[in-house]
């Protein structure tokens, strides 16, 4: 089976996602409400409006804001590696603290727009959310992990923003092409193949865990999975894979004796 391209709607619908944007606004309601930490002052702000109020307008206001940056992140580059997960948290966090800071000092009017009371809230804001942070980075890992195994191939556009999923018993080998990489699969028994702009190298690095992508030339990964027979002759090999043949270098023959 082969993906082309993910769509946005199938992308926001990610359990990573939507743990985060739920239980983000939760924790911060539930810290500031029912916890009161951060010896918040309970009462009537300044505004006129109540703890309860408050707490549950932080909370709306985190969830709609780490729900946006989802959204707008996946428009631009598609999340499928931990550290762009780690990168986005980051940027979440940051503008959490920006938003939060400032709706405090609405229902302060103000009072508290100084240098000390933002840095306070550069250790709050992200000790409110760091618990679905955990949550949200915890289950896109388990994803991540799940992938990387034998259930399916996914090989990226070096601009994150295409892929395609190719499931190892259908995968047979990858071929370098200039700026591309040539995708060569089952489907229906028939040989296809894809082009993805990438090299070679990057999408190695990607696999290194993944046992059904080996180098076997320097212009081609194989899947060991596929091969028929060795071939040699003339002081060549190479090898059969049914459907095509490919060659192997002097210096990666040896793991395929």
């Amino acid at each position: 089976m082969i993906i082309r391209k993910q769509s946005k709607f199938n992308q926001i619908q990610n359990p990573d996602s939507w743990s985060l944007v739920i239980l983000s606004g939760l924790s911060v309601f539930y810290v500031l409400f029912v916890f009161k930490g951060f010896n918040i002052q309970g009462g009537e702000s300044y505004s006129g409006h109540s703890l309860f109020v408050r707490a549950v307008v932080f909370g709306v206001a985190t969830s709609l804001l780490f729900g946006l940056c989802e959204w707008l992140a996946i428009k631009f580059f598609v999340i499928d590696t931990l550290m762009k997960r780690l990168f986005l948290y980051l940027i979440e966090i940051i503008l959490g603290i920006q938003v939060t800071f400032l709706l405090f000092n609405y229902f302060w009017e103000g009072t508290e727009w100084s240098v000390a009371a933002y840095t306070y809230f550069l250790y709050e804001y992200p000790s409110m959310v760091i618990f679905s942070i955990i949550i949200s980075g915890l289950i896109f890992w388990l994803k991540e992990k799940r992938q990387t195994t034998d259930d399916i191939i996914r090989i990226s556009a070096e601009n994150g923003k295409e892929f395609i999923n190719v499931k190892p018993s259908e995968f047979l080998y990858l071929k370098s092409s200039g700026n591309y990489v040539e995708v060569f699969y089952l489907s229906n028994d028939a040989l296809n193949k894809t082009l993805i702009r990438n090299s070679l190298k990057a999408v190695e690095q990607m696999h290194l865990q993944h046992r059904s992508i080996v180098r076997s030339h320097r212009s081609y990964l194989v899947n060991p999975s596929q091969i028929k027979s060795v071939i040699r002759r003339k002081g060549k090999s190479e090898l059969d894979l049914g459907h095509a043949t490919i060659p192997i270098s002097e210096k990666y023959e040896a793991q395929f004796n």
